[in-house]
């Protein structure tokens, strides 16, 4: 009898997991990956560059300004996601899940203290002030320091740099 009620039960299960994988959500689901991979696999990639000439000129003061002098105390990143240095429920991380700062300054541990945001010769318009102005309040209220550093403030780079580091610490 306990057989049976073994037999029954896996066969329930069975009937449960085929169904749930047939079903139109999951069909659909499936339908979107494999054309995810259609798409891509007939499509031409090519490598870039992660920072353009500008951003190279802000993330050699920062290494210069910040990180030499600090030997260790303090790590930079490039292109950073806001959806990986920042947590919010609800529709506030749907906004800021695709955008991203030009720079983060971490801790050593990896703790974000600041982020630099390069307003450069491909930074003019309405679209760029929106969606910079998300990026300043989502990062503030985060409690880190946002800092814009705008294009004819290239010559100004260190000393920018080196006041940022003064609010770091």
């Amino acid at each position: 009898m306990s057989n049976s009620l073994i037999i029954i039960a896996a066969i329930i299960v069975l009937l449960i997991i085929v169904t749930s994988t047939l079903s139109p959500k999951n069909k659909k689901k499936k339908k979107e990956e494999n054309d995810d991979i259609k798409i891509v696999s007939s499509a031409e990639f090519k490598k870039q560059k992660l920072l353009n000439n500008e951003e190279i000129l802000i993330y050699n003061s920062i290494i210069k300004n910040i990180i030499i002098p600090n030997k260790g105390k303090y790590r930079v990143f490039a292109q950073v996601n806001l959806g990986e240095i920042l947590k919010c429920s609800g529709p506030g991380f749907w906004k800021i899940n695709t955008k991203r700062v030009d720079f983060c300054i971490t801790a050593n541990d990896f703790e974000p203290l600041a982020v630099i945001e390069y307003h450069g010769t491909g930074h003019k318009g309405n679209k760029h002030e929106i969606r910079d102005e998300v990026k300043k309040i989502a990062t503030e209220k985060a409690g880190l320091i946002y800092c814009a550093i705008n294009e004819n403030e290239r010559d100004q780079l260190d000393s920018i740099i080196s006041k940022l580091l003064e609010q770091i610490e």
